[in-house]
């Protein structure tokens, strides 16, 4: 049935936030923030871990991270999320990097549904999603 429509988040303090990011400060460090919304509140929202302006036009690995918040997963949102993401990312010459510990199968199973591949382990399983 596809992905759950995802929103580009840009400015703070304009949806309530169910997760324990911090929107304020992402958005402060021009991190690029990827969020699903119900009812007008981000209940699982995707990030960069640096901002991609710091790059320039050089693209190269950009780490991500995500967070549902508890009452919300298992529901695709953190999949949904990550997958908008990194296609952001790829569209702008960035390759994925999104890292789970190795005992986290849940995780491990967001990445895989996003469209990314493991490419190794060293205490975290190690997907990545190549420009295509």
């Amino acid at each position: 049935t596809g992905f759950t429509p995802c929103e580009r988040i840009r400015r703070e303090g304009k949806y309530e936030n169910k997760t324990t990011f911090d929107i304020a400060a992402c958005l402060a460090a021009e991190r690029v923030l990827f969020a699903v919304l119900r009812d007008g509140a981000v209940v699982s929202l995707a990030a960069t871990c640096e901002a991609p302006a710091a790059r320039g036009d050089e693209g190269g690995i950009m780490e991500i991270s995500v967070e549902t918040a508890p009452a919300y997963r298992g529901s695709g949102y953190a999949t949904a999320a990550v997958a908008a993401l990194t296609d952001w990312l790829s569209a702008r010459g960035f390759t994925t990097l999104y890292k789970c510990r190795a005992e986290n199968e849940k995780s491990a199973r967001v990445a895989a549904r996003a469209g990314l591949t493991r490419s190794g382990r060293f205490m975290y399983f190690v997907f990545r999603k190549d420009r295509s």
